[in-house]
């Protein structure tokens, strides 16, 4: 399969939504794969690149189960997987490959890659926006 152009997201997952996706091609949206709430998400051996935002993101919000397994991660403007939640008894992430994506982004910079010299700034930066996106419940705001 395929999942592109699309205008939010290639793929989400949400309220007792249940997802089972493999062997495919997420790319040019966005954000790539988004994950959260009551969603319950199985994502193997796919390619997950080229899209703006994050490329498989589980929300701050999710309360669900995920499994994000074998897949290449590569390209994406911000994180290439990140996990609101952090990993628990819920959510597995392995053998991934992840290389070239953005990073985090942080309050009014436009290089996401840019080295941060002023580490109390960056900090101060990656609260606000970890704030922002729990109130959002893990996904950028239109």
């Amino acid at each position: 399969c395929q999942l592109y152009g699309n205008g939010y997201c290639g793929l989400a997952v949400q309220r007792n939504g249940n997802v089972c996706l493999a062997n495919c091609e997420v790319h040019s949206n966005v954000e790539g794969i988004l994950v959260q709430d009551s969603g319950t998400a199985t994502i193997t051996d796919s390619n997950v690149c080229c899209n703006r935002g994050t490329g498989i993101f589980v929300g701050y919000d999710h309360l669900g189960t995920a499994r994000i397994v074998r897949n290449r991660v590569y390209k994406n403007g911000l994180k290439g997987i990140l996990l609101g939640t952090g990993r628990n008894d819920k959510v597995m992430e392995k053998d991934n490959e992840e290389k070239d994506n953005g990073g985090m982004p942080f309050h009014g910079g436009p290089n996401l890659n840019q080295r941060h010299e002023r580490d109390e700034q960056y900090k101060l930066d990656m609260r606000l926006w970890s704030k922002n996106m729990q109130q959002s419940g893990g996904g950028l705001k239109k």
